[in-house]
């Protein structure tokens, strides 16, 4: 408000001087004459708040702050020694808090309320030293487990009791998280047990909305009690003409209707149900014999491939069988070549030595070495033979191997 007002008073000095210059335009004028309007309804929004704070708009501490007295000197601005004076309004829990938290702000802006005194961190701390309660959690948490509604208990407090509860026993969850489970708490906190279920088959989304549902059945059911004749649930709190809103009215004044309309709406929810159930149920079957069906199908495959994998194993044997036999036939074949040099070599050595000791015996030299080329001749058809057979072995282990790796890859 001192701003305002200040702001006040430097524009109406600028419009004077404005007027003896003459040299702004006509849209700062327009300018001007919003920012006039606008102060104008800023005073009057002050006085209704003032009035609503107990106030008079003739008192001295609002016309201290919707007023500046400007000194001879200068214009300077008097201390205005009734600021303290300003009292902020209490609030009730009725009225809109977004009105009156709006209210609250101006009134503590103009009150002079200083800087240090705006943090919410100090507030809240200074309230939990003052007012707080040690509890460990886990007593919290089997409190509001076991938390039921007590007979004549309003919906209202049992909602509040439970969320604070919940915010006291699961404060280090997210406020989401704890929403969900206050809502949950407070549903199966409800009595009598068909309030409970009526309120639990709408699927709320919130504590609020579920309190909201649980009173409108409340109200509804305990109207139609009260028109039958019958008992009236002992939780729905009696309250006075003047204490019931409007909307109760309504409600009172369309019970019937409104009445049938649930139960209707009841019935065809729980024919939905029992509808959705069935067909949830004839769901479950079919895939029950599907995975029946699965099932058989994967005992059948895993004693094919237990099959498969004794048949993998046996040529695995084979291979190495194989394996072994071409190992000591290449091994007896190489002692052969081995054994075939080595009398080639004597051989030779025993032709070198004949040539050398019947080196007059030309025809029978060359009868011997006719003789000796042959047998050589022989002997290499014999080398050359047991070449090819090591070559069909080796072949033979090669295709061994090749269906090996075929039954494997199967």
């Amino acid at each position: 408000m001192e701003k305002f007002s200040e702001m006040g008073v430097k524009q109406e000095s600028r419009d004077g001087e404005e007027e003896g210059a003459g040299g702004w335009s006509k849209d700062m004028s327009g300018e001007f004459v919003k920012a006039r309007e606008a102060r104008e309804r800023l005073r009057e929004s002050a006085v209704m708040m003032a009035r609503d704070a107990g106030m008079s708009p003739s008192s001295a501490a609002f016309r201290a702050k919707t007023k500046r007295d400007v000194n001879n000197n200068g214009g300077a601005h008097q201390p205005v020694a009734a600021a303290a004076s300003v009292k902020t309004p209490k609030y009730s829990g009725k009225a809109d808090w977004e009105a009156f938290h709006a209210q609250f702000e101006l009134l503590a802006h103009a009150g002079g309320c200083p800087e240090d005194r705006h943090s919410y961190e100090a507030l809240a701390g200074a309230l939990k030293r003052r007012f707080g309660q040690c509890f460990p959690p886990e007593l919290l948490r089997n409190k509001l487990s076991n938390r039921c509604r007590k007979s004549g208990e309003t919906l209202r407090a049992l909602a509040n009791d439970v969320e604070s509860l919940t915010r006291r026993a699961y404060a280090h969850m997210p406020p989401g998280v704890q929403s969900e489970l206050a809502r949950d708490q407070f549903i199966r906190a409800l009595l009598p047990a068909d309030l409970r279920v009526g309120v639990q088959l709408q699927h709320q989304q919130s504590l609020q909305v579920a309190l909201e549902m649980a009173v409108e059945r409340e109200i509804v059911w305990s109207v139609a009690a009260r028109s039958s004749g019958g008992p009236v649930p002992p939780a729905v709190r009696s309250c006075r003409e003047e204490e019931k809103p409007v909307w109760v009215t309504k409600v009172t004044e369309s019970v019937p209707v409104l009445l049938e309309e649930k139960m209707r709406e009841m019935e065809a929810a729980v024919n939905a149900e029992r509808k959705l159930w069935q067909q949830q149920e004839a769901r479950v079957k079919a895939e029950l014999a599907s995975l029946e069906r699965d099932l058989q199908e994967s005992k059948e495959k895993e004693s094919l491939v237990a099959s498969l994998e004794k048949c993998l194993q046996e040529g695995k044997e084979r291979e190495r069988s194989l394996v072994e036999e071409g190992a000591k036939r290449e091994a007896q074949s190489k002692e052969l070549l081995r054994s075939l040099e080595a009398e080639k070599d004597h051989l030779e050595e025993r032709l070198m030595n004949q040539l050398a000791q019947l080196n007059g015996s030309i025809a029978d030299y060359q009868q011997k070495a006719v003789d000796n080329r042959e047998h050589l001749t022989e002997l290499q058809r014999e080398v050359e033979r047991l070449a090819r057979e090591r070559a069909e072995l080796e072949a033979e282990a090669q295709s061994e191997s090749d269906r090996a790796a075929r039954l494997e890859e199967a």
